[in-house]
């Protein structure tokens, strides 16, 4: 369908936004209309979650499958997906959501629409990074020939915990997070616990997290990316990815 757009980090978020949605309306309707088979080891697995109350997003497979299997799950006969934006979206929002749609067409072989009103005016733009830290440490990495174009920063990450925490760096091939902690952030009770039960939800979800501290990658930012070096390594021979 057209040209290839690449997976910005708005379209991420907006297709892991849409897969929680379709896990949640499978969920709260508690939907059986699907015939599990013995060798159909997605649907026992997605199955196993609602027995236990948590949306059907089985661990170790793709956004492609789940996104596919949901929404036939949802819909057997369905034939095209119509994906409804509000507000409007600006230019960037619409190349956004193109490569959202061109996504879902893949995974799904379903022709997919996306519908926004016009814009009423100009909105200020996120900003990619939540420090300065952050940001060096992207362009560290993408000075790294093997670390080159694989991290998204300052993304959400779906769980199975129907919940969606927002990461420093995610590689979602290779299911490796890297977060960046601070002492004066994550040195209370409530941060400390906070982050133990972000890496258990996205560990449950597939995901390993590398924890560097600000002091660290300021003293020695060589030494923190050959870290993730060697993180992405493991990880691409365990998942046989590049």
């Amino acid at each position: 369908m057209g040209a290839i757009y690449p997976r910005f980090p708005a379209a991420d978020e907006a297709i892991d936004g849409l897969t929680l949605a379709l896990a949640r309306h499978v969920l709260q309707r508690q939907l059986t209309n699907m015939d599990p088979t013995p060798r159909d080891k997605w649907l026992q697995a997605a199955y196993g979650l609602l027995a236990v109350n948590q949306p059907p997003l089985p661990a170790g497979y793709s956004s492609e499958t789940n996104v596919d299997r949901l929404i036939r799950w949802v819909d057997p006969q369905c034939g095209r997906i119509l994906i409804g934006v509000v507000p409007a979206l600006d230019a960037a929002g619409v190349r956004h959501m193109r490569g959202v749609a061109e996504w879902m067409n893949r995974a799904s072989r379903l022709p997919t629409i996306v519908v926004h009103g016009a814009k009423a005016g100009a909105r200020r733009k996120r900003a990619r990074f939540r420090s300065t830290l952050e940001e060096t440490l992207a362009a560290r990495m993408e000075e790294d020939a093997e670390l080159r174009g694989l991290f998204e920063p300052n993304v959400l990450v779906l769980t199975v915990f129907q919940t969606a925490p927002r990461v420093d760096f995610v590689w979602r091939s290779g299911r490796l997070i890297v977060e960046i902690d601070s002492f004066h952030f994550h040195s209370s009770p409530d941060g400390f616990a906070d982050d133990r039960q972000r890496d258990y939800e996205t560990g449950v979800s597939g995901y390993v997290t590398l924890r560097l501290t600000d002091r660290e990658i300021a003293a020695d930012i060589h030494l923190a990316v050959q870290k993730i070096r060697r993180y992405v390594q493991l990880r691409k021979r365990l998942f046989h990815v590049e």
